[in-house]
């Protein structure tokens, strides 16, 4: 799941007051097509407003925004999966206790992951589900379902907490050791003494997909010297639950790539902010006529 960078639009108003109409014009157009992309997948957000919206205004003047919290988008999907009659009645809450009812009629393996992007960040309500309907489900599987739910987050789910010890079983992942994290860079194509290996994954307190991109950046950028890797080492935070270290990766490979005609055919597809459509693909694939 990835790690939007930013805050709501609905905090921005509150902080700054009215939008400029130059900025809302490009926020609605961005939201606009993240609509489309969304409705490609036979999905419907349902519930687009300002608290919705993650917007991060860069240096440069420019603004990016990003939908959130498609809950209610894969709820109706779900639900509509299960054999409900009409995906579209009921409440949020409503809808996930339906849903429930239906994972419970039958053998069912229902994986969630990466579910922290739909709960609340570090502070008082951390952990918590923001979506009603998703709160409903859970709560409901947790208390009376009998089939197996898999949940993958950076935070524990504190909606149900109170079941850790007998239904809601919790497994905290434990991060690579610093011989498994030498053994993951060297299969990555990295190069150097086994001693600095096992001291690039202590840096990276072995977090495996920071690991994975900055094996997959050094070998790129650098022919695999491990060497190299303090560009990004020394400018990590200490809190990886929300993707610091993988984010650090990224920018060392937009500061590679300079303002050159890379990093232009990377932010034309998308491919550092969004999925690239085919079509997109296609296009630059096809030769030159």
């Amino acid at each position: 799941m990835e790690f939007v960078e930013g805050e709501t639009l609905e905090n921005r108003i509150r902080r700054s007051g009215r939008v400029e109409v130059k900025l809302a014009l490009k926020i609605a157009t961005q939201v606009a097509a993240g609509l489309a992309a969304v409705h490609e997948q036979n999905l419907v957000h349902r519930d687009i407003k300002p608290g919705n919206i993650m917007v991060r205004l860069k240096d440069d003047g420019s603004i990016t925004a990003k939908i959130i919290d498609l809950g209610l988008a894969f709820l109706d999907a779900a639900l509509n999966w299960f054999g409900d009659p009409d995906p579209r009645v009921g409440t949020a809450w409503e809808k996930g206790e339906r849903l429930a009812k239906l994972v419970a009629h039958r053998q069912t393996l229902l994986i969630l992951d990466g579910l922290e992007a739909l709960q609340n960040p570090p502070g008082a309500q951390e952990g918590r589900i923001r979506e009603p309907s998703l709160q409903a489900l859970l709560r409901e599987l947790a208390a009376f379902n009998r089939a197996l739910c898999v949940i993958t987050t950076r935070l524990p789910v504190a909606d149900i907490a109170d079941h850790e010890c007998t239904s809601a079983l919790r497994r905290d992942l434990k991060q690579l050791s610093s011989d498994a994290g030498a053994k993951l860079l060297q299969a990555l194509g990295v190069k150097g003494h086994e001693e600095e290996l096992r001291n690039a994954s202590d840096e990276f307190s072995g977090h495996c997909l920071a690991l994975t991109l900055l094996g997959s950046y050094v070998t790129d950028a650098y022919n695999g010297d491990i060497l190299c890797r303090k560009e990004v080492s020394e400018h990590l935070a200490n809190d990886v639950r929300q993707g610091v270290h993988a984010r650090k990766v990224m920018e060392s490979y937009q500061n590679w790539f300079g303002k050159g005609p890379e990093l232009s055919v990377l932010r034309m597809l998308g491919l550092f902010d969004r999925p690239a459509a085919e079509k997109a693909l296609g296009a630059l694939l096809k030769p030159p006529a």
